[in-house]
């Protein structure tokens, strides 16, 4: 535990978790937006149509 004045939390170390939670916040979407494209793109072909009839016994 440290003991820190409330006027260097406030100028200083407030500010700077801030900006390193914003850094960090954008670069995690924007990862998670690549692998979800990368996802999506793999299963965007179209799916292959089979027709397949029926045989009746008689």
């Amino acid at each position: 535990m440290a003991q820190l004045s409330k006027k260097f939390i406030n100028e200083t170390l407030w500010p700077e978790f801030l900006e390193i939670s914003k850094t960090l916040t954008d670069y995690l979407s924007d990862v998670t937006d690549r692998v979800i494209s990368q996802v999506l793109d793999q299963e965007s072909s179209e799916a292959d149509v089979v027709k397949k009839t029926r045989m009746i016994s008689s």
